[in-house]
């Protein structure tokens, strides 16, 4: 008996014949995310641009500093 389930799961992936179980569980994980992309893709995208400008215009400023306090350095 567990010889012939050997050989009909033998023959199976040897068709190509993948079990549909794993295809479900990733479809399951991928399709609310690709809903909530679409829903809220421009929110996200506005979101990420106004954090990117804050840490850009920080970045702009801490080097001001930077290059401010090396003027004033001794070691120069």
């Amino acid at each position: 008996m567990l010889a012939k389930q050997q050989r009909k799961m033998k023959l199976q992936r040897q068709r190509g014949e993948m079990p549909i179980g794993p295809i479900l569980i990733i479809a399951l994980i991928v399709l609310p995310l690709v809903i909530a992309l679409v829903v809220y893709g421009g929110q996200i995208a506005q979101a990420f641009g106004t954090a990117t400008a804050a840490v850009t215009t920080a970045n702009g400023t801490a080097s001001g500093l930077h290059e401010a306090a090396q003027a004033g350095s001794p070691l120069e």
